[in-house]
């Protein structure tokens, strides 16, 4: 991510430029698996006023909510496996059993 320096008369403002290629792709995929990451990569880029750069901050944003919903729809998935292989071994009876 490099930053440009853009004229607007007195001083240079700095402008973010997005990443490209397999960095972008990787940037992805961190905010897929790290939803943080992908919070602060689009909290950085959606607000400027470039198309490329509030695009990939929306999209960032997106990659982090679905994994966010992943990560939650993992979760139930497990819980209900935990379930049904713990009604199907019988271990809710094996409890009341005193082996001492």
């Amino acid at each position: 991510m490099a930053v440009k320096k853009k004229k607007t008369g007195k001083e240079p403002v700095p402008v973010m430029v997005p990443p490209e290629g397999a960095l972008r792709f990787i940037c992805y995929l961190a905010s897929l698996f790290m939803p943080v990451a992908g919070f602060i990569l689009g909290a950085v880029f959606f607000p400027q006023k470039a198309a490329e750069n509030r695009t990939f901050g929306k999209n960032c944003f997106i990659f982090m909510a679905a994994g966010l919903v992943l990560a939650l729809f993992f979760v139930i998935i497990s819980m209900v496996i935990g379930y049904v292989a713990g009604s199907i071994s019988g271990f809710e009876s094996g409890l009341s059993e005193s082996y001492y």
